[in-house]
């Protein structure tokens, strides 16, 4: 994927607009605050400890800076689909509670169908300075 990423990114990468670095989500190598956004999909369920990574994530987002989540829904037909020794499917109040531990706030959810399956966005915020 990063392969893939830095191909897709190349002219920006070129411009020294954006860096695509191999790392892990439980240790990002940016400095705190160094992001407006961050975007992860179909990466949640991979977390053995999602706190910790989410924790993280809310480190180097700037104050007001919003996280969204992409992740398949848990219903039976995604159960049944993939295995559980891989995957870790949380339900939408899981990933929204997982949200407001790490300290984000303002944290909602949508639903939408992709197919026969349901994907969630679920979005938060890191708290204002002043919050």
């Amino acid at each position: 994927m990063v392969r893939l990423a830095r191909r897709r990114m190349r002219r920006w990468i070129e411009a020294g607009r954006a860096e695509i670095p191999l790392a892990s989500s439980a240790k990002i190598p940016h400095a705190d605050g160094r992001f407006a956004a961050a975007l992860t999909v179909q990466t949640v369920c991979f977390w053995n400890e999602p706190l910790v990574d989410l924790r993280e994530v809310r480190r180097v987002l700037q104050p007001g800076g919003r996280v969204l989540l992409g992740h398949r829904a848990r219903d039976e037909q995604t159960l049944a689909s993939l295995p559980t020794t891989v995957y870790t499917l949380r339900s939408v109040e899981e990933n929204e509670k997982l949200l407001a531990e790490s300290g984000f706030v303002e944290i909602h959810s949508i639903e939408r169908p992709i197919g026969k399956a349901s994907f969630i966005y679920s979005e938060a915020r890191r708290p204002r300075l002043d919050q």
